[in-house]
Order: C-alpha cells, then structure tokens, then sequence
C-alpha cells in the first residue's frame, strides 16, 4: 500500500529525511546571528512582533535566541549531506519529497494513538522551491462567518476538473474499495503573530467514503476519543480518505484506518420509520443538551442535512480493532449558543459540515456517540 501511495505521488521525486533536509549549515545560521545582532544594535528587541507578557517582559527573547543559535553553530555542517528516506510502516516516518519543479511534499506515516495507520502528505513549497508557511492549513469554508465564500472563478479549477484529478490519483493509489461521497469548498489559512490569519487561497475538499451494497458509510468526524482523560482504552479512529485540491493541483492528501471487511453478521435488517426516527430526535436532542444549559442562556440547533448511512462502531473495552457497520441516521447542519461572560451575553455560531449532531441507530432507534465510535 506504502508503495503504491509514493509511486502515485512521488514516482519521479527525490526523498529526503527531514533531519539531512532542514539541517541549517554555518553560512545559514551566520546571516541568521548577523541579522539578529543587527536588531540588537537598532534597538529591535522584538523582530517578530511576538509583544509582550502580563508584567510588560517580551515574549521572545533575543538575547536567548542569538545564544542558542551560537551554540548550534559550533556543530553546524559546512554544508548540507541528503540522505534519501524509504517509506516505511511504523509508529513514526516523514521525509520531504522534493520534485522536478522544485516544489516539495511533506509526507509522513503513522501507527499511533488512534490510528492504526496514518499517511499524510502536504505541499511545503510551491513550483520554483516558494515556501508555504509551516503553520498554513486546509480548512472547510463554514468555519467562520466572517470568510468570504469561495467560487469556481476563485479557485480557478471547477469542481469536475478537482474530481477528476482526485480520481485519477486514487486509481494509482490502488484503493478500489472507496468511492467518491461528498464535497466543500475549502480555503488555506495561516494565523500570523498578532492571532489574526491570512488566507492563502481557495480550494476544494474531496472526500472518499467506502459503500456497501450502494450504501455510502457517512462521512463524520474522527472518532477515536476517549471518554475521560483518566481512560486507558485502546481506541480506533474512523477510516478516512481526503483531498484538499486547488489551481495548482492536490495540496494535501490525508488517508487513514483502511478498513478490512469481513462478513455479513445480520441479513435483511428492518429499520424504524422516519417518523419514528423524529420522535426520537425531538427527544434525544433535548436530553443530550441539557447539561450545557449549566454554562449557556440558549442554543439553538438549525438542522439541514438528515443522512441515513453506515456508521462502523465498535467496543473498545473488549476488541480495539474489530467492528460492525450498522444504518445510522446522522442530523447535521449549525449551532448557535448564547451565554453571559463578564456581564455581556455573547453569541457564537459553529458549523461543521462533517459534526453530526446526533446519531440514531436506524434498527433500534438507540444513541450513538460519534467522537467515541459507540
């Protein structure tokens, strides 16, 4: 699978560990120091704009800054050695994944936590070797009401054309088992110093979901959570394949939780009504809110997506790694929530396009939570 993932991506790139690649040679560190000594002498203690502390102290100290980097530069390599990386299974690999364009890939592999399996790969720099800054990152368009909604003349690619690219690489990944299930418009942020962000462009989110007897499994959030801090449960996230696409092609690519089928355990299940279905909702929603009443004046749900699919669940306190998919109805769409801070009612609104905000087994109308996977 790991070969197939990098032939598909990376067959005419050069891999390098990260370490041989980020290294920082004498001559880079030495206009680094330079620069920094610089800023001492005009008087810039705070050349990053980091600000200042409670008790008025910077932030960022320069003076520990330069020493340190004085210190890395006595073991500093005079020049850089590339050693090339081989992707591996693991608990941890990454490497960067320079192309013949002089653009880059991070690309890394997991087996960690809730994950049994975790490949991610990421564009560091675009063609000509312009770097994008570290902190930059995909989102879906929704998450704050003050971002201006992406259109195809944004993004310049349509959305036929970011499937079809989708398409064509999942094909030379091999996984035949997952097809196309939903999509967002999608932009990239990097947050600067002062916490405000800067929007780097505008894309798409593709996602790929497995479908059984032409039943799609509901695209949702990770799952995979524990239930208190304190738990020492194995857990298992849900399995996953997506793509962030723009103009220039796929940015990011994130696959996880490849999962084996095995046998049909329940043949010819008869599912509750949708009326029936409601009742529950109407129900359920009021008793599964009801603490936050503790914290909050008002919520306000605004569903418009009602989605009957598949949803795996499992046991984790008995088998971490085996599950059944059952028919689920899952309730999507926002919320709105009021509450009193420093005398001042103040008002928030969240919309995840993959948050469910409740989840019924469709056969015996019982609650499923979404974040624990049961």
């Amino acid at each position: 699978l790991l070969d197939r993932i990098t032939n598909a991506f990376f067959s005419e790139a050069k891999l390098y560990t990260m370490d041989s690649y980020y290294v920082k040679t004498k001559d880079e560190i030495k206009k680094t120091l330079d620069e920094l000594k610089e800023d001492v002498a005009n008087g810039n203690l705070d050349p990053y704009n980091y600000g200042t502390d409670d008790d008025g102290n910077y932030v960022y100290d320069i003076y520990e800054d330069i020493e340190t980097w004085e210190q890395e530069y006595e073991t500093a390599p005079e020049k850089k050695t590339l050693t090339e990386a081989k992707p591996v299974a693991g608990n941890f690999f990454d490497c960067i994944a320079q192309m013949s364009d002089d653009s880059q890939y991070y690309y890394k592999i997991s087996s960690d936590g809730s994950d049994t399996l975790s490949v991610k790969i990421k564009k560091a720099a675009n063609k000509g070797g312009e770097k994008i800054p570290e902190d930059a990152m995909w989102c879906d368009y929704g998450y704050s009401e003050e971002e201006e909604k992406p259109t195809e003349e944004s993004i310049g690619l349509s959305l036929d054309e970011a499937k079809k690219l989708v398409k064509e690489k999942v094909e030379k990944m091999g996984i035949t088992d997952l097809q196309f299930s939903n999509w967002n418009y999608a932009v990239c942020k990097s947050f600067e110093g002062d916490n405000s962000s800067a929007n780097f462009g505008n894309g798409y989110r593709i996602d790929y979901a497995r479908t059984i007897n032409g039943v799609p499994v509901t695209q949702i959030a990770d799952g995979g959570a524990l239930e208190d801090m304190d738990s020492t449960m194995e857990t298992w996230s849900y399995e996953s394949l997506c793509f962030y696409v723009d103009k220039d092609g796929i940015e990011s690519m994130t696959y996880s939780n490849p999962y084996t089928i095995g046998n049909i355990k329940t043949e010819n299940l008869n599912l509750l009504s949708f009326s029936e279905v409601m009742k529950i909702y109407e129900k359920m929603m009021l008793v599964t809110n009801a603490d936050n009443m503790q914290y909050e004046n008002s919520r306000v749900y605004n569903i418009d997506r009602i989605v009957l699919g598949y949803a795996r669940i499992y046991e984790p306190s008995t088998d971490a790694h085996t599950g059944i998919m059952i028919p689920v109805w899952d309730f999507f769409g926002s919320m709105t929530s009021e509450s009193e801070y420093n005398g001042e009612t103040e008002s928030n609104t969240s919309k995840d396009p993959n948050e469910s905000f409740l989840t019924i087994n469709a056969v015996d109308g019982s609650i499923i939570d979404r974040n624990l996977g049961y």
